[in-house]
């Protein structure tokens, strides 16, 4: 719940399908606690925090990412099976969902000729453009 108390300083209304939180905990911080599906029908930023475990490898797949409204975007710091990411790439070819924030990918590295990375509305972080074949670049 780290997440939702510093977003809380910059007016960001927070709901979580978090199951390790309690009603009352959550709403101490000014945190609704809802369904997965309600959180991405309804939100304007999708943000991943969780372990990938048995249930949670494919938990957004491709009837979760056509839940979410057109202008959302989906952000993936978690783990990379998380999210299908060929559902991902289709939905994103299609402008279903406005864009995707990844940090993190189904199999890692990605590779350079992966459609995912072709995309203009996918922001990828830094910290994978110095990878290649599993060591960092030197420039």
């Amino acid at each position: 719940m780290n997440c939702e108390r510093r977003w809380a300083a910059v007016a960001v209304v927070s709901v979580s399908c978090c199951r390790a939180v309690s009603a009352a905990e959550a709403e101490a911080l000014g945190v609704e606690l809802t369904t997965l599906d309600k959180v991405l029908g309804t939100s304007d930023f999708v943000s991943l925090h969780l372990p990938l475990s048995s249930n949670t490898r494919g938990l957004v797949g491709a009837r979760e990412i056509g839940l979410m409204k057109p202008e959302a975007y989906l952000i993936n710091t978690a783990r990379g099976p998380i999210v299908d990411q060929r559902a991902l790439t289709e939905a994103l070819k299609a402008n279903r969902i406005a864009g995707a924030g990844l940090d993190v990918f189904e199999i890692e590295p990605i590779a350079p000729d992966d459609p995912l990375l072709a995309l203009d509305n996918v922001c990828r972080s830094a910290c994978h453009d110095g990878v290649q074949d599993g060591w960092p670049r030197v420039l």
